[in-house]
């Protein structure tokens, strides 16, 4: 029995010692900073996809289309922005993309310009001329 009550205290003390130390480890955390303070202002990170530009035959970007690509499976982009601007994630590796474009009501279009990605993500935007 004192074995056990000697077991208990030792426990209990135990606890409480490790909940001190959490507490000072909470005491020790930065403060969060006011949401009217610029000085961390963080970067979103770069999305890494293959970056697409669609213009009109005079060069204007063009918004609302979607740029679907295509190995085994296709994935479709997202529409593009006012700048005529997106980027599709697709799997990098030994094989290239088959490039599709597609007006707002999922119509395939015709364009000039690459019509396969390269194998790995880059910098480069292909740019798309639609017809």
């Amino acid at each position: 029995m004192k074995l056990i009550k000697k077991l208990a205290t030792l426990g209990m003390a135990l606890t409480l010692a490790l909940g001190a130390g959490a507490l000072v480890a909470c005491n020790d955390a930065p403060e969060a900073s006011s949401p009217l303070d610029n000085s961390s202002v963080v970067t979103p990170v770069k999305k890494e996809g293959f970056k697409f530009k669609l213009v009109d035959k005079d060069g204007n970007p063009v918004a609302g289309y979607r740029v679907q690509i295509c190995i085994s499976g296709c994935t479709m982009s997202d529409p593009t922005d006012a700048n005529g601007e997106v980027t599709v994630v697709g799997a990098e590796g030994e094989n290239a993309y088959d490039i599709h474009v597609v007006d707002g009501s999922f119509q395939e279009v015709e364009f000039e310009g690459a019509t396969k990605t390269p194998a790995t993500y880059s910098d480069d935007v292909i740019v798309l001329t639609l017809k």
